[in-house]
């Protein structure tokens, strides 16, 4: 509510201060990043209405993951869960997050998640055919995205590039600039193949 006087132009300024539990140090919005910003608001917001005389709120999370790193996205909606689901306050709230994000998924039991797609003028929900609660992303990613893409384009092209080398000196260069993975696999088999070749 203070954003919205200040953006209204009813207050001239306003600021927030943080300070973290493992840290003494007082931060102010400025020196948080879009993340942590995002993470607190939506944090806030969710512990503002834990409370028992806050019932019946709708969120609408349109793509959390996206400022957020990936130990934040591991730890979403098990956070939302231990502000607001507590056990001697059931509450009614009701959390839409719309996403992209194959990690969120895992966390979304099978009655919980519905697939959103444009047919002509219209828009269609309909359930996703696989539960995802606990699922690889890589299955999450094939059954609801239609990607079945374990590298970018990018890498795919130069891998592929890589594997027609036939000089065994040059494979061992290429092979150490690969991160673990197929990929690697194999590269090192094309390496071994042609030193015993």
């Amino acid at each position: 509510m203070l954003l919205q006087g200040k953006e209204s132009g009813a207050l001239q300024e306003c600021h927030f201060l943080f300070r973290s539990d493992s840290c003494g140090e007082v931060l102010s919005e400025k020196a948080l990043s879009d993340g942590e910003i995002l993470w607190l608001a939506r944090m806030g917001l969710a512990l503002l209405v834990s409370h028992k005389e806050t019932d019946n709120c709708l969120f609408l999370y349109d793509e959390p993951d996206v400022h957020l790193n990936e130990s934040w996205n591991v730890e979403f909606i098990s956070c939302l869960e231990k502000m607001v689901w507590q056990e001697e306050n059931r509450s009614s709230h009701c959390f839409w997050i719309a996403t992209h994000s194959s990690l969120l998924l895992t966390d979304a039991l099978p009655d919980q998640v519905f697939l959103f797609e444009k047919s002509g003028k219209s828009v269609k929900a309909r359930k996703v055919p696989i539960s995802l609660f606990a699922a690889g992303r890589q299955e999450i990613s094939r059954s609801v995205f239609h990607k079945d893409a374990q590298l970018g384009v990018f890498a795919e092209q130069k891998v592929a590039e890589m594997l027609q080398e036939d000089d065994p000196e040059k494979l061992q260069q290429y092979i150490d600039t690969l991160g673990p993975g197929i990929s690697r696999i194999k590269l090192r088999e094309r390496y071994y193949g042609k030193i015993k070749g």
